[in-house]
């Protein structure tokens, strides 16, 4: 059996996320629970809009992501 799933359904089957605070004009803080790897690729595709403040072994992991796209991409 198939199921049909829109884009925002499926972003709720693949990480649970809150709303934290309100920041100021710009920007929110959420609290986004899902697998590491989930979340690096959900921060590089949301790079314009997003910065990932904990933990640093996932900051880590973004930084080392988009340095080996920096290197692919000379």
């Amino acid at each position: 059996m198939s199921k049909r799933v829109c884009k925002e359904d499926q972003i709720q089957l693949i990480m649970e996320y809150q709303f934290v605070e309100h920041i100021d004009d710009i920007w929110d803080c959420i609290e986004v629970k899902c697998v590491s790897d989930t979340m690096v690729s959900w921060a590089i595709q949301s790079s314009d809009f997003v910065e990932v403040l904990h933990s640093e072994p996932l900051r880590h992991k973004i930084k080392e992501k988009c340095k080996n796209l920096d290197e692919r991409y000379k």
